[in-house]
């Protein structure tokens, strides 16, 4: 009960997180600086909202099925999050 209670509370705020970036980005010029950042931004919260998914998932006792993953594919899109390059960035520094 208390993971599906907090995956609801988590839904509500993440929705502004993910549905924001859609309004903003139709009105940044295509040259903007500001489009990686707002788009990283939607990236972010979509990520966070398919955790939360999951933890209703295991609130609801059903788990979800099992699929392959491939790993070339999540670790490119990893390598593509704002975590990673923040993290790269990060070490250049030092």
């Amino acid at each position: 009960m208390l993971a599906g209670g907090v995956a609801h509370d988590l839904n509500n705020i993440l929705s502004g997180l993910v549905s924001c970036p859609d309004i903003l980005l139709p009105e940044l010029p295509d040259a903007s600086s500001l489009r990686e950042l707002v788009q990283g931004i939607k990236d972010s919260g979509l990520k966070a909202s398919a955790v939360v998914q999951d933890l209703l998932s295991i609130s609801h006792s059903s788990m979800a099925p099992q699929n392959p993953v491939n790993l070339n594919t999540v670790i490119t899109d990893y390598r593509k999050s704002l975590e990673f390059i923040k993290m790269r960035e990060s070490r250049k520094k030092y």
